[in-house]
Formats: structure tokens, sequence, C-alpha cells
């Protein structure tokens, strides 16, 4: 099924039958043309083409314009463009890249573009058939890369350029492909010989040459397979298309008859008018109207060739027209990163600015945060001073008191002949009870000094026993029942020994006088016991996470129900429900065991009429005796 081609082929073709069948030739009437009109071809086109096109063509103008003198020179693709652009030429062949080139950069125009035989239209007239034999592992086009290629020419636009073309667009470097290429020149069949004859291990053919061959009887039908196929088996009584037969790439436009910007419009429509009017050469070329050479202008510049050859140049002009875009545009790039660096620069000197202004201004808070804390600790001491003076005043008097019944006891005794072991005796409670009244004293000048006191492994069981008598001697502990239950083996605490009688002794004192202010019948029992809490049972009773069992002393009374206020406001320094009271004696306590890295908790019984517990929990010794 035949299919329909664009309107300018149609148009060409229109006209020269129109022309031919009227009866009319372009002498008829054709405007006078100059004298001499100069005709250059390019050199590099294929031997073919002089035979089958421009010398038909130059046949056809010199019959009609026979007073016209057309002289015709070869030229390389440079020179070419060269004599264009001078105006050294009026009327030129070339191939469809270089009159691309040759349109845009001089106002070159097309007179016809050639179409070869079996082609319906120009723009789609050659193209390549990449072949290698039947039993070949070779499969694809990339397949070719470093093997042997027989080919007719690598000169001309002839399909091997179309070949390099297409490999290049699929990756492959035109390099690779060029070490081993066998040029058979232009017979009939021979890159299909050096094929057949194992000098090559594929060919590249032009468009229908596959079939032209299998027709001609000279190769047998299907021995060659092609590479990467495009196309359709076609009808052996029917003529070629190249639409249709077997190829391995897209097709391309051919070569182009082009005229110089110089030449008038009339000089112009009669060369055309001529050119289009001819019939068919024997083997089937002709001429007709079509411009469209952007694909072979596209290849030229993909393989550095022909109007593009001065792309493998290595000048600094040329390295500035080629690569000019991404220059400037690295240019750009490298302005804004400079902009972007001195903006960095900016910023850190800011930030720096701001850090060290940080840094300074972090430095005066923590002096000031210092001298804070050594104030805060100076005013603590002197907090510390007062609470042991106030407790001092209070607790003094019962050792003074005592001190004072003793040496009047001495005085009676020695008057009144008294027996002399009574004597005695009275003699050491005297010494004991003033020992006491001097070690605390010394103790509130060391507090007032922030003096740390050496520490000793004691039994916390002896301890608590010396806290019990001094209790006993106190008025406080005639009022109250007191009982003791002694743990059944050493516990051993590392503590300044005073400083912890004095907190037990005020627990008892502070548990007494709650039992005494109540004044409640029946209700004036007191206990001090010893424990050793395991970590389950602090974190349970207490939420105190530790990892070490601790040694607790505690002091439970029968005082009565406090509130939920006042039992959170225990161990602050608040005001005294006692009237004789400072509100710190349970300061005092709690400052102490913190100093020892011990607790002081508090828990109400279980006693719907009241009655508390106050704990002081405190890290044991390493060495602990056996029971």
């Amino acid at each position: 099924m035949r299919r329909h081609d664009g309107f300018p082929s149609l148009l060409g073709v229109l006209l020269g039958s129109v022309l031919c069948l009227s009866g009319w030739d372009a002498k008829a009437f054709a405007p006078p043309l100059p004298a001499e009109i100069r005709v250059g071809i390019e050199s590099t086109l294929e031997p073919e083409f002089f035979v089958e096109s421009f010398a038909p063509v130059m046949r056809t103008l010199r019959a009609a314009f026979p007073e016209t003198r057309f002289v015709t020179k070869e030229y390389s693709s440079r020179d070419l463009s060269n004599a264009v652009g001078r105006g050294d030429i009026d009327l030129f062949f070339a191939d469809s890249a270089l009159f691309g080139l040759l349109q845009h950069r001089e106002g070159a125009r097309a007179v016809a573009m050639r179409t070869v035989p079996g082609a319906r239209n120009p723009g789609r007239a050659v193209g390549f058939t990449a072949v290698v034999p039947k039993e070949s592992p070779l499969r694809t086009l990339s397949d070719l890369a470093g093997k042997r290629l027989a080919v007719e020419s690598r000169e001309a636009y002839s399909p091997w350029l179309l070949f390099l073309g297409r490999m290049v667009e699929i990756g492959v470097s035109s390099d690779r492909i060029a070490e081993n290429v066998i040029e058979t020149g232009y017979g009939v069949a021979d890159p299909v010989r050096a094929l057949q004859e194992g000098l090559a291990d594929g060919a590249v053919l032009a468009s229908c040459q596959l079939e032209r061959l299998e027709r001609a009887g000279i190769l047998a039908l299907g021995s060659l397979r092609v590479l990467d196929a495009q196309g359709a088996d076609q009808d052996p009584d029917e003529p070629l298309e190249v639409d249709v037969c077997w190829r391995s790439g897209e097709l391309f436009p051919d070569a182009v008859l082009g005229l110089a910007r110089h030449v008038s419009s009339e000089t112009a429509t009669a060369i055309t008018v001529a050119v289009l009017s001819a019939l068919p050469t024997k083997e089937g070329y002709s001429w007709r109207v079509e411009s469209d050479t952007t694909k072979v202008d596209d290849l030229y510049r993909k393989l550095r060739i022909g109007p593009y050859g001065y792309l493998q140049e290595w000048s600094w002009t040329d390295l500035w027209l080629r690569y000019r875009g991404y220059a400037l545009a690295g240019l750009a790039l490298l302005a804004a990163l400079l902009v972007h660096v001195l903006r960095v620069n900016l910023l850190v000197k800011r930030r720096t600015r701001e850090l060290s202004e940080t840094i300074v201004e972090k430095e005066r808070l923590d002096e000031e945060a210092r001298n804070a804390r050594e104030r805060l600790s100076e005013m603590e001491r002197a907090g510390v001073v007062s609470e042991l003076s106030s407790m001092f005043a209070h607790e003094v008097r019962q050792p003074l008191a005592a001190a004072t019944a003793y040496a009047d006891g001495i005085g009676i005794g020695l008057r009144s002949g008294a027996d002399r072991e009574l004597l005695c005796e009275a003699a050491e409670n005297l010494s004991r009870e003033t020992k006491r009244i001097s070690d605390i004293v010394e103790r509130v000048r060391g507090y007032a000094k922030a003096r740390q006191h050496p520490r000793k492994a004691i039994d916390l069981r002896d301890l608590a026993e010396r806290a019990l008598r001094t209790f006993g001697q106190s008025s406080l502990a005639s009022e109250v029942d007191v009982a003791y239950r002694r743990a059944s083996r050493a516990v051993r605490v590392e503590v300044e020994p005073l400083e912890l009688e004095l907190a037990v002794v005020n627990l008892l004192r502070n548990a007494a006088q709650a039992m005494t202010a109540a004044a409640r019948p029946g209700r004036n029992r007191m206990t001090l016991h010893l424990d050793v809490l395991e970590p389950e049972e602090l974190a349970a009773r207490f939420s105190l996470e530790t990892k070490e069992a601790l040694a607790a002393v505690t002091v439970e009374d029968e005082g009565p129900k406090l509130s939920d206020e006042a039992f959170s406001h225990l161990a602050r320094p608040v005001e005294s429900l006692k009237k004789e009271g400072l509100g710190l004696g349970l300061t005092i306590v709690k400052h102490i065991l913190e100093a020892h890295g011990g607790f002081l908790r508090f828990e109400r019984r279980e006693d719907p009429e009241g009655g508390l517990r106050a704990v002081l929990l405190l890290p044991m010794s390493d060495v602990q005796d056996s029971a």
C-alpha cells in the first residue's frame, strides 16, 4: 500500500509533469540569464552523484540556457562555504548539512533536493543498513564496537557517516568504531564480498542496497541479518521503496542544489523551473522541492565533521565559541558562589561577635552567680549558726542544770561529811556534763567557721543509746514513755557522732513535745528503733531510688493527727507550732543528714487518732560487723 507524500514534493512532480506534457520547455518563457554562472560542487559527494545527478542537471541547464556559460569547479566543504560567503559562485551542489549551514549563515536558497530511486519524500531519501552473516553472534549495533567493518567509503556524505552518527547516539565512541574499517570502494558488492570472505565481521550498506543485491541474485535471500532492523519485506514484483527497505536507523535528506544570496529572483526562478521540469534519470534519480536539512545538520555537529570540523580544533577562539554558553553559566555560578561566600563570611563575623558578647555576658553572669552562691553560703552558715545557737541555748540548759545540781551536791556533801564514794561519783557526773557543754560550744564555733569535722565509723546502736541517755536527762523524758528496740546486729555508719546525736535527740524532743502538747491520756508512748532497709522497701515507702541498703533510725510517736498542709511543711523553716519554739529544729536535722549523704523522711502512722514516724536514712559503712 503506497503512502501519500507532502505537498512540496508533490508540487515539484506535478510542475515537471505539466511542463513536459504541455510541450513547454524552459526556454519558452525563461528570462535571459547572466552571460556566466559559476557553479560549485562539494568534492566529498560520492562518485555516483557526479554521474547520476550532477551531469544530468548541467546538461539540462546548458540546453535550457545556451547563451549562458556555466563554469563548474570542485571545492572542499570549507572552501565551498567560503566561496559562497564571498560571492565567488552563484549555484552550488552540497550535502544537506553544508547547505543548512549556508542557509543560516550566508542566506543561501534551495532550488531543489535530490530524490533517490524508491524515495517518495526527498527529506527521507538516504539511510544505512548494518548487516552481519546470518549465523553471527552479533545482535545489536553496539556489538559492532571494535569489530572489523566493511564500507564503500568513509569520506563522503555516505551510509558510513549515518552509521557513525547512530553509534555516537547509542553511546559508542567513534574512535573505537574506526579501529578496524575496510574501505572497498564503490564496487557493486564489494562490502558484502568482504563480509562473505571473512575479512569483516559486519558491513555497512546504503538503504535498499541489500534488497537490490538479493533481487539481482548476487546475494542469497536471507543469508545476511540486519542489526536493529527497521522496515519490512517488500514484494519482489514491486519497485523498491526506501521507506520500506530494511535499514538500521532513520532516513536523512540527500544532496541539495542551492543558490547564493546575490542571485536575482528572476535567475533563481528560471533555474528552479528548468531543474524541476527535468524527468528522472534512467536510474530513477530526480529533483524535488524540499529544504528541511536539520537532521543532517545535527549529524555533522555530533560527528564534528564537514561544516562543524572546527569543533575538533582547540584554539582559544574555538573553545570560546564552542563553550561560551557553559562558560557564561560557570561565571554566573562562580559569581553567585562568591556572593554566597561573602555573605557567609559576614554572617560568621556577626555570629562570632554575638558569640563573643554572649560568652562575656555568660562569664559575667557566672561571676554574679558565684558571688551569689558565696553570699548564700555565708547566709546559710549564718543561719545554721543562728539555728544551732538557738538549739544550743535550749539544749545546754539541761547539762548546765545537771552540772549545777552536781556542784551543789558536792558542796553540801563536803560540809556534811558525806561518803567519799558518793562525792567521787558526783564529781565524775559533773565533769561529764561540763565536757558535753564544751563539745556543744565547739560545734557551734566550727559551723560559724565552715569547718569540716572529722568523721569516724561507729555502731549506730551506741549512738542511739547515747541519744536516749541525753534525752533522759531532760524534763520532757519524765512525761513520756520511751521504748527502745535495739538492732540484733551492729549497724556501722561513718558520721560525726555529736552532730548525729544532736539530730536524734532533736527528733526525740519534738516527738515528746508533740505528745505533751496534745495532753491526751494514754497517748504518750514513743519508740526508737534501728533497721536496715533494702532498696525495694526504700522505693516503695519513700520513692527513693538507690542501689544500696540504708541504715534507718526511726522515732515514732502518738502525737496528734496532722493536716495535709502541716505534713507537707515538715522539715521546712516555718513558724513553729510551739510557743517557745523557733521552727528550725527539723531543718537542722535535715541539714545534718544531707551533709552525711543521708535523708530525712516522714510517715503517718496507721492509726486513725494520729501519730508520726520520723526516719533518718544514712549510708552504711563498707565494713559491717557480723551478728
